[in-house]
């Protein structure tokens, strides 16, 4: 297959702009309601609130907005994952600034939805004797997470001719997983626009540019690796980063 993909095929250049900014910010708004919205529910009520349920529900939500607006966008819902398709050039880079803003307005918004029906949900102070988080470990642990989480989305995209739409499996349960592995330090987003969310709703006391520069660091090793082991893009790679009809 040709290695040169930085031209979207025939279907995927068929899906006018708007669809496709309209359905990363659907799916971007949503992961931030559910992302976010959990942890206020933890803040809020943390009595009733059971902990692997809010692991758990980002990576469920991701899974269900694959598989019902993926062949539109690709299913991108995190500025790491377009950066990192872009980079690929599996991904138009003229498209990249078009999810972007999708994105970010997508999760303003949702913070701001959920600032407007719950407040400023703050945290509950730290227990007598409870070490603090070391920004380190925050910084390292949004940096492996996000890492791992690249090479799934990255792989499963290059065997989408034999993973198709089961990927969606892959990407949520590797959410899922990221974010069990790091409850205790609430420093697993993977994605700074979750992050952004959670922190205007919840008043988060970590410094943001963790949640930012975490990822980022993570999604570099990610390509870095997969550059390394299938140095050359295909064609069911494009389809998976571009979204096609193909994928329905």
């Amino acid at each position: 297959m040709p290695d040169d993909c930085s031209t979207p095929p025939h279907d995927a250049a068929a899906i006018r702009w708007w669809r496709r900014a309209l359905a990363e910010f659907i799916g971007t708004f949503f992961l931030v309601v559910v992302s976010a919205g959990s942890e206020v529910a933890a803040v809020l009520r943390p009595a009733g609130t059971d902990p692997l349920a809010v692991a758990a529900a980002p990576g469920l939500l991701v899974m269900a907005m694959i598989y019902s607006v993926g062949h539109v966008s690709g299913a991108h819902f995190n500025p790491v994952v377009t950066l990192a398709f872009a980079a690929r050039r599996s991904f138009p880079a003229r498209w990249a600034g078009l999810y972007l803003a999708a994105q970010v307005i997508a999760a303003a918004s949702a913070a701001l939805l959920l600032r407007q029906l719950f407040g400023r949900a703050s945290p509950a102070a730290e227990a007598p004797g409870q070490r603090p988080i070391d920004s380190t470990a925050i910084l390292a642990m949004e940096a492996v997470t996000t890492c791992l989480l690249l090479l799934v989305v990255l792989h499963t995209a290059h065997e989408h001719a034999l993973v198709g739409t089961q990927a969606a499996l892959a990407v949520g349960g590797a959410i899922t997983a990221c974010r069990l592995l790091g409850a205790r330090l609430a420093a697993t987003s993977m994605n700074p626009l979750s992050a952004w969310g959670s922190a205007i709703t919840t008043g988060r006391p970590n410094p943001y540019w963790l949640h930012l520069s975490g990822p980022l660091l993570g999604g570099a090793v990610a390509f870095a690796a997969m550059t390394a082991m299938h140095p050359h893009r295909n064609e069911g790679e494009r389809e998976a980063a571009a979204g096609t009809p193909a994928q329905r």
